[in-house]
């Protein structure tokens, strides 16, 4: 095998690693509750559980996504169990696109929970304008105080023009 044009597949296929299955079956995988009660976790949905430590069923699906090389697949499982802090460091290995997008799917999961995750992503996006619309026009001290800070100096005066034609409008 080792000597094969497509050697390093070929021997994941002889070891007993199908990338195709383990990708399929880490991007599904979700604890059940079996599981999940012998870890402690019991029937609570994802946003109830305090994840402290991983399932030793996800860590195995984790680990075999990981074997295979497919950070993507292995990011999938963690979404799907909860293990947010985990997906996140597995998607920082997994090239750019994955890093881009487990962010945002990290800020769309979790900004309602955690307000200033909001400034957070308008930090790393670079995008006051949009932060700017959404803000609460009584908490204009903060917006003006997180643009003062954060905002490019070109993009300043249209920012400060922006949040005052939102005060201007909410009365």
């Amino acid at each position: 095998v080792i000597f094969e044009v497509d050697a390093r597949h070929q021997l994941l296929d002889t070891l007993g690693f199908d990338p195709v299955a383990i990708a399929a079956k880490a991007s599904a995988y979700n604890e059940d509750a079996t599981s999940a009660t012998m870890n402690g976790v019991g029937s609570m949905s994802l946003e109830d559980k305090k994840h402290t430590e991983m399932s030793p069923v996800t860590q195995e699906v984790v680990k075999q996504a990981l074997m295979v090389g497919n950070f993507e697949a292995a990011v999938e499982c963690c979404f799907n169990t909860g293990n947010l802090a985990d997906a996140l460091i597995l998607a920082s290995c997994g090239g750019a696109e994955l890093w881009t997008k487990t962010q945002e799917r990290y800020f769309q999961s979790q900004s309602q929970k955690r307000p200033f995750l909001s400034v957070v992503g308008a930090v790393i996006r670079q995008d006051f304008g949009t932060f700017v619309q959404s803000t609460d026009p009584a908490k204009w001290q903060e917006t003006l105080a997180i643009l003062s800070t954060y905002g490019k100096s070109d993009e300043f005066p249209q920012l400060c023009t922006e949040l005052g034609d939102l005060l201007e409008s909410a009365g």
